[in-house]
């Protein structure tokens, strides 16, 4: 079995939930806090594909008026103030983040990598493996050396610590890193949550038997 990490987190929630949407294949409409999270992310992916020369702050703020998502892309606004208070609050956040993130200090190695995670399975048995996909929103090499992986998070409340490192979703971005380049030392690996709202990134790492473990439970 083929499945996105969304899509198992929709399984974790409401199985019913993900039957209505991954089985019976029924559509629900988009949500704004989704589709207002989900082009910030595609904001910055724009920024940030321009390393190492990158956008001034007002180009950044003129490529989010160009491209705010309009209602025919399958969500509709309650009314005028709802989209400007959206929008305002989209400017806000890019503001904030350019002035704490620049100068950009590390290399960007990637930008929404793919990553697959086999679970459950072995070589000589093609029908009992299970693949867990999904897409890491940036991968960083530090002035170090080490690698920190970035998630965009566009929630309402940040994070506590402990729940940062008990984090599924960086170790199953961890293990796909790893997988991907076989000789990263995943201790020196940094794992990041930025909350793009409180504009606060909440870091953590895993160590191998950290990974193991998760891995284990899913």
């Amino acid at each position: 079995m083929r499945i996105s990490y969304s899509s198992l987190e929709k399984f974790r929630i409401c199985p019913l939930k993900y039957k209505f949407s991954e089985i019976d294949k029924l559509k629900e409409p988009s949500r704004k806090e989704f589709v207002f999270g989900s082009y910030l992310h595609k904001v910055l992916k724009w920024f940030y594909q321009n390393d190492p020369h990158f956008p001034t702050l007002d180009q950044l703020i003129d490529y989010y008026y160009k491209h705010w998502p309009k209602e025919s892309e399958g969500f509709r606004w309650t009314d005028e103030k709802e989209e400007a208070d959206y929008f305002q609050e989209g400017l806000r956040i890019l503001r904030e983040y350019y002035i704490k993130n620049m100068p950009h200090q590390s290399v960007i190695l990637d930008l929404e990598t793919k990553f697959e995670v086999v679970l459950n399975g072995n070589s000589s048995q093609t029908n009992d493996k299970h693949i867990l996909t999904g897409r890491i929103d940036r991968i960083d090499k530090l002035p170090d050396g080490s690698l920190e992986i970035i998630d965009y998070k566009s929630n309402k409340k940040v994070a506590s610590q402990a729940e940062v490192d008990k984090n599924l979703q960086l170790s199953l971005y961890a293990t796909g890193v790893k997988n991907r380049w076989p000789k990263i030392d995943v201790e020196q690996m940094r794992l990041s949550l930025y909350f793009l709202k409180f504009n606060e990134k909440m870091e953590t790492r895993r160590t191998s038997e950290d990974l193991d473990l998760s891995l284990i439970h899913i």
